[in-house]
């Protein structure tokens, strides 16, 4: 079943059909709206509140100190 599945996606890919790019790139294939939906597999992009961000300069500060106290 899964590799008639993969078969069927990657002659579809192959011969530049619109769903076979649209399973290709990971998005919805059946007319589905993507703008608030369907935004992938990759990591959450969000805001940061500002004790968060004043927590990660903090962090970077001291990352930075760390290598220069090696080279001594």
């Amino acid at each position: 079943m899964e590799f008639s599945k993969r078969q069927d996606f990657q002659r579809l890919s192959e011969i530049k059909t619109y769903r076979g790019l649209r399973h290709g790139w990971g998005l919805p294939v059946r007319g589905q709206r993507t703008k608030s939906t369907h935004r992938g597999k990759g990591p959450v992009v969000g805001v940061l509140k500002k004790e968060a961000k004043e927590a990660v300069k903090q962090a970077e500060k001291t990352a930075e100190k760390k290598p220069e106290e090696k080279k001594k």
